[in-house]
């Protein structure tokens, strides 16, 4: 007797038992196996994934988020295929971002790496930043006298492009006012360069 046969006769087995219970012994319980009707399943424990770096930073890896939460963008300029001067990114991580650390960090110029890649500042060696003063709708940075110095108006106008970029990436709703030597700045410069005040994006169409 093949399995069909075996099946079509336990399901009139049962079919009877039932039909008998319900005429003749109407209070009667029938009680079938817990695992009849049940289909096996089997189940699979769920492997553990090692991630990548790349996957703790999608994540969102607590490292990776302090990180970035301490990255600063500093602006420096590289030469284009032109021959002209263009703005270069270069991501610092600080300890604390803070304004003065981003200007602190845009003073001390390109890394050794950077500069051999060909990115350089037009701010000048020995620029010192006297003061920062950040209220409610201005900033104020002061610097010595060195940062006013050395090239012509295209120097001046990229350091101070520099500057502008490299704050506006941390404060970028505020008017920035340049200060040299406790003094608001309104020439520099040997040539006598007019400075307008603020120091915002449209003074440099960017």
């Amino acid at each position: 007797m093949n399995w069909f046969s075996k099946t079509v006769i336990a399901l009139m087995f049962i079919i009877c038992c039932f039909w008998i219970k319900d005429t003749f012994f109407p209070n009667a319980k029938i009680n079938l196996p817990d695992s009849f009707g049940k289909i096996e399943q089997k189940t699979q424990e769920p492997e553990e994934l090692e991630l990548s770096e790349e996957g703790k930073r999608i994540l969102g890896d607590p490292d990776e988020k302090e990180k970035l939460a301490n990255t600063a963008r500093i602006y420096f300029l590289k030469l284009n295929k032109d021959g002209e001067a263009e703005s270069y990114i270069s991501k610092r991580e600080l300890k604390d971002l803070t304004l003065k650390n981003a200007i602190n960090s845009l003073l001390k110029g390109p890394n050794a790496e950077e500069r051999k890649a060909g990115i350089y500042t037009e701010i000048p060696d020995g620029t010192k930043l006297l003061s920062v003063i950040n209220s409610d709708d201005k900033i104020i940075i002061n610097f010595n006298s060195e940062f006013q110095y050395g090239g012509g108006t295209e120097s001046i106008n990229n350091r101070l492009k520099q500057l502008v970029k490299t704050v506006v990436a941390i404060l970028p709703d505020k008017n920035i006012y340049l200060y040299i030597e406790g003094k608001q700045v309104d020439v520099m410069g040997g040539d006598g360069i007019m400075i307008t005040q603020p120091l915002n994006v449209s003074n440099f169409g960017f």
